[in-house]
């Protein structure tokens, strides 16, 4: 069955692939235009697919020092820290 699965929405799993390939660009871009805006409302910016790997880039880029977290209430503002 998974593999029927895979053949039958190969096309569609190809798009989302190639969409991802260019996510963190699109992150990034977007940031810097939403400067302080809160991650759930960011992560709304993207398509559902894509949602929890732009939680991922955001966490990476707080890692990295590249991106401050603020805490509020339940979720977190975002803003640019290191250009």
């Amino acid at each position: 069955i998974e593999l029927n699965e895979l053949t039958a929405n190969l096309d569609e799993l190809q798009q989302i692939y190639e969409k991802k390939q260019d996510l963190f660009p699109a992150v990034v871009e977007l940031l810097k235009a939403n400067d302080g805006i809160l991650q759930s409302e960011f992560k709304h910016l993207f398509d559902e697919p894509f949602q929890n790997d732009v939680s991922n880039i955001l966490y990476h880029l707080h890692k990295e020092g590249k991106l401050e977290r603020i805490k509020e209430g339940r979720t977190d503002r975002r803003t640019e820290e290191a250009k």
